[in-house]
Formats: C-alpha cells, sequence, structure tokens
C-alpha cells in the first residue's frame, strides 16, 4: 500500500513542478512606485484611452529589474484590480543606450493605453495612495 502511495505522489509532484515551470512571471505595481502627481489618464485622437504615470527610482529600479530577469517573456503586470498580460519587448529592440545606460531610467514613465475607461479608472485606483 505505501509503495502505490509513493508512486501516485511522486507523479503528483512532478506535474505539479512542470505546472510551476510554465508559470507565467507577475509584477506588481504598488503606489509607493508611483510619482503620484504624474498619474494621468489620457485621450488619445483615434478614440482610445490610457493612463500614463512616472515611477519614483525606486520603482523605476524595480521595473528594470523585472523586465532584464523576463527579457522577451510573457508576463503579468498587475495593478490594483487591474491585470495586463503582455511580452516584454526584447533588449536588443531598444535604442542603443535606452536600457543599458540608464536612458530609461532618466525618463521612469509607463503607461497602458487602448484601455477601457472602466480598466482606466481601476488602474489610477490602484495606482494612487490611499
Amino acid at each position: 500500500m505505501h509503495k502505490y502511495l509513493i508512486i501516485v505522489l511522486a507523479l503528483c509532484s512532478s506535474v505539479l513542478l512542470g505546472h510551476a515551470q510554465d508559470a507565467v512571471p507577475v509584477i506588481r505595481i504598488l503606489p509607493e512606485d508611483v510619482v503620484q502627481e504624474s498619474i494621468k489618464q489620457i485621450y488619445f485622437n483615434t478614440g482610445g484611452i490610457g493612463v500614463r504615470w512616472q515611477y519614483t527610482e525606486a520603482g523605476a529600479k524595480k521595473m528594470l529589474a523585472f523586465r532584464i530577469a523576463h527579457d522577451g517573456q510573457e508576463v503579468i503586470t498587475r495593478v490594483g484590480g487591474f491585470e495586463s498580460r503582455g511580452t516584454i519587448k526584447p533588449r536588443k529592440s531598444y535604442p542603443p543606450g535606452w536600457v543599458d545606460d540608464d536612458g530609461w531610467l532618466k525618463t521612469r514613465t509607463d503607461k497602458f493605453f487602448s484601455i477601457s475607461e472602466a480598466d482606466a479608472k481601476v488602474i489610477i485606483a490602484g495606482l494612487k495612495s490611499k
């Protein structure tokens, strides 16, 4: 009986380990990662809506480290109750000096675009300090 239990546990653990390796990396953007005065809802000529912000220095370093660690991979970004799944653009596709020479750390901006007004409100609420 114990032999069968061990075999079943071994099979189950290998399945769970396989799923863990397929897990999509997640980054959570918190209010303390963002310059509060920089949070803006923006409207595009095409009728689309977006939310734009600037990271604090610590928030930018956190995001940059995540992007470097998951270069070219599919990731999930969470802000409050909003979740976005996408692929991090490979670093080699950025202009020279943009990432390697801290070019992005000088501007530290980010955005979500082509989202609904409801999603924009959720994102803004998730970025704002209470």
